[in-house]
């Protein structure tokens, strides 16, 4: 069967995408020293950055593998930022095709940096480099995948067969880049409308206003290559990122729906790995929410569960002070009301009230009024019995927030926001998030998703008079 006119475009925009844009967002790049500490015992301690100053290191290369399974892998990474990165925004790309955490030597001592995973393996160090800086970092490497030990289902082969050996971690890349900010910002643009035109109507009007931006990126990009190869997507990525946003800005229609968009880790207090994990789960999830907050100004972070800031707090009094002050801007929401993300099938009543006396008590005693409790956040938890809106009035809560609302397999939840009364007649506003992903990273698939669910509930509330 031929190719529709937008699958054709699609395939030209993936590969142009792969191929051109992706390399040019790091137009330079030089090796590094890295030599690493392996912790093999996963049963062992863990230790500090301080105490694996101190540690024995061995010379290694891209390739080096490491386990077993739930090991520590301490990396030195050492070098020089060359003088052809001068003027430009340098940092580190690092991958194990693990979880990890960059330390950096500051002025109180060691602190945490960025967390690393299989979605993120950049790091900036310096936004105007001057091309003499050193560089010098430890890289905490945890054996393990997001989903605890074992690949993503739609991973390759290859990655299965590696996480069923002894040695499933690899270093696959250690190198100090310089990044283009404006490259990757058209990058953004250019794959989020690429996304868009695989999910809309092949004979809509937006359709064809997608294929046609695309192609005339597209056409600019060969253009500039052909005249200067190391230079050609610069030359034309503001350019091209504007007439692109102009046109995703546009619109579908009149009424397109407007989307509030607040960034949030979910993140499983247990699951599938130990408690220490999660501890260290915290640290790089934190570190990465305060550096984002550093460079878009406009970002606000919603996070749950008490028990985590309890946890950097001990572990990390000066990534907490940071937290601190964002939770003081309002930029950082301090909220979700329980100690940890509950079951709520199993425990008992007085248990759940616990769970929020603990959780709201911790939150005031160190952010204050900031601190204060709206609303009770249960994103991915089963079961939600009916005195949960008694408790949620007794303890001041006034709104309950889920997606597991979408986990349903015998009848779709006809509601979007709500109002759920109590066995005792108690009341609160409810809202099941529609875009039916806990997991949401905003992609135009999701997003039409979420508009598609919001409508269809919101139309058969009006069509039933509620």
């Amino acid at each position: 069967m031929p190719m529709t006119e937008s699958e054709l475009v699609s395939k030209q925009a993936a590969v142009m995408l792969r191929e051109v844009i992706d390399p040019a967002v790091y137009p330079r790049s030089t090796q590094v020293r890295v030599e690493a500490h392996l912790r093999g015992d996963a049963r062992a301690a863990l230790i500090s950055p301080e105490r694996a100053c101190s540690e024995r290191y061995e010379a290694v290369g891209v390739g080096y593998r490491w386990g077993p399974k739930w090991a520590t892998c301490w990396f030195r990474v050492r070098g020089e930022v060359p003088e052809a990165m001068a003027g430009g925004t340098v940092g580190l790309r690092f991958s194990t095709a693990t979880e990890g955490l960059v330390w950096r030597r500051g002025a109180g001592g060691w602190e945490p940096v960025q967390g690393l995973d299989v979605n993120r393996d950049f790091v900036r160090l310096y936004e105007q480099a001057s091309g003499d800086e050193e560089v010098d970092l430890l890289i905490e490497a945890a054996c393990n995948h997001p989903f605890g030990v074992t690949g993503f289902e739609w991973d390759d082969p290859d990655v299965h067969r590696r996480w069923s050996s002894p040695t499933p971690a690899m270093l696959e890349r250690c190198e100090v880049v310089m990044l283009d900010p404006k490259v990757w910002e058209f990058r953004q643009v250019f794959a989020f409308a690429l996304g868009l035109l695989k999910d809309v109507a092949e004979d809509s009007a937006r359709a064809g206003e997608l294929r046609e931006v695309l192609l005339r990126a597209m056409r600019a990009i060969g253009v500039a290559e052909a005249r200067c190869p190391e230079r050609g997507v610069r030359e034309v990525a503001q350019d091209q990122a504007e007439a692109i946003a102009r046109a995703l800005a546009r619109g579908e229609d009149r009424d397109a729906t407007l989307c509030h968009a607040v960034g949030h880790a979910h993140l499983d207090t247990a699951w599938l790995w130990p408690v220490r994990e999660t501890k260290r789960k915290c640290l790089r999830t934190f570190s990465n929410q305060i550096g984002l907050m550093e460079r878009f100004p406009g970002y606000s972070f919603l996070c749950s569960q008490a028990q985590h800031y309890a946890w950097v707090e001990e572990s990390c009094p000066a990534l907490f002070a940071k937290i601190r002050v964002r939770v003081e801007e309002g930029r950082w929401e301090a909220g979700g009301a329980m100690w940890v993300e509950a079951d709520a099938n199993c425990p008992s009543g007085e248990s759940l009230v616990r769970q929020i006396v603990h959780g709201t008590r911790y939150w005031t005693s160190r952010f204050g009024t900031r601190g204060e409790q709206r609303f009770l956040f249960l994103p991915d938890t089963f079961g939600f019995p009916a005195s949960i809106p008694q408790i949620m009035r007794l303890a001041g809560l006034g709104t309950f927030i889920t997606n597991k609302l979408h986990w349903n397999s015998t009848n779709r939840f006809p509601h979007t926001t709500f109002v759920w009364r109590g066995i005792d007649g108690s009341e609160v506003i409810a809202h099941n998030t529609p875009g039916a992903d806990y997991n949401a990273v905003n992609t135009p698939k999701e997003l039409r998703r979420g508009e598609k669910n919001y409508r269809e509930t919101t139309a058969g509330e009006r069509a039933r008079g509620e």
